[in-house]
């Protein structure tokens, strides 16, 4: 597609050369026309800029989702006033913009022939939809709804795949405009995609994600809708702790977790002295001597993991008595 606009610039420019050997010729009509192919030119490059950015971007959730990073905060990104995306900042250190995509748009009406001859209309504007599915313990890219594939015919992976010991790391496609066909580029592969609209009004992209309510931010969670409909969830960030409470008897602590632990296990580690039972249904710490009468200071250190999160805390006995904080 962009051949065919330096083609166009081309053949306004030998035009515009031949009748300026005319005098008072009156060149702006050519101007600018060749100003409005350079813009839109300057558009479809700045369009793809923004697309494969998007891309990128739905990666970088993509690794969020499957390695257990959460979401710090959500943002959202106005233009003119109007909510055109979200700023999401993960506990990792990164951070995306998630741009709201748009519907597509038609292309241009051919212009009416001359002598009785009908323009022909233009063709519907279509880009590729680029998207992601999880299965087999990775996430793949697709392209309208269908796998994307290497020249192997072998699904490309957007992450690492967890069930593969040696698994390689994912890619990120680049999608480009090339003659009017679209490509998608990864590693040392192009592969061709399909016909781009034959109307000069190239439709550069609707959009990675979708065009309403692309991030939704519910019950601790972060949903992403992508423009083919799948969705990627990523939890809010938590922050993890575990605390004490006695609640009347003398030698038992009720703790309390907080964060979205699944499944913890709660153990409790003691400097020697004392026997310690954890019983998690009623989340209690119980510590008893080992010698009746016998109430020597002691630290117990209490460790919370459910294998993906972890905290701890630690209480103590000092001159007989119970301490916690």
């Amino acid at each position: 597609m962009m051949k065919r606009y330096i083609y166009y610039i081309m053949a306004v420019l030998a035009v515009s050369a031949a009748a300026g050997c005319t005098k008072n010729f009156d060149d702006s009509g050519f101007q600018s026309r060749l100003d409005a192919v350079q813009q839109k030119i300057d558009q479809v490059k700045a369009e793809l800029e923004v697309y494969n950015t998007q891309i990128a971007a739905l990666k970088t959730l993509a690794q969020a989702s499957q390695t257990g990073a959460s979401v710090k905060s959500v943002e959202e990104v106005l233009e003119n006033g109007a909510v055109v995306g979200y700023k999401i900042v993960l506990d990792n250190g990164n951070s995306i913009t998630v741009l709201n995509g748009k519907d597509g748009e038609d292309g241009e009406h051919g212009t009416p022939g001359k002598d009785g001859h009908i323009g022909t209309d233009g063709t519907d504007g279509h880009s590729p939809v680029v998207g992601l599915v999880y299965q087999d313990g990775a996430y793949y890219w697709t392209v309208d709804g269908e796998l994307l594939k290497d020249s192997e015919g072998k699904p490309v992976p957007a992450t690492a795949n967890t069930n593969e010991i040696t698994a390689k790391n994912g890619v990120t496609p680049v999608v480009s405009l090339e003659d009017g066909k679209w490509y998608v580029t990864f590693g040392e592969e192009k592969i061709l995609l399909g016909d781009a609209a034959a109307t000069e009004d190239v439709l550069v992209a609707d959009g990675v994600f979708a065009d309403e309510n692309a991030v939704v931010v519910e019950n601790g969670v972060v949903m992403v809708t992508l423009a083919d409909g799948s969705k990627i969830t990523v939890p809010m960030y938590q922050e993890y702790s575990i605390t004490f409470t006695k609640p009347g008897e003398e030698d038992v602590l009720s703790y309390t977790l907080s964060g979205l632990f699944e499944n913890p296990q709660v153990n409790v580690i003691c400097s020697g002295g004392w026997n310690v039972a954890v019983d998690q249904t009623a989340a209690t710490i119980t510590v008893t001597p080992l010698v009746e009468g016998v109430r020597p200071d002691a630290v117990f250190n209490v460790l919370v993991s459910d294998g993906t999160h972890s905290v701890s805390g630690q209480f103590s006995v000092k001159e007989g008595n119970l301490i916690y904080e």
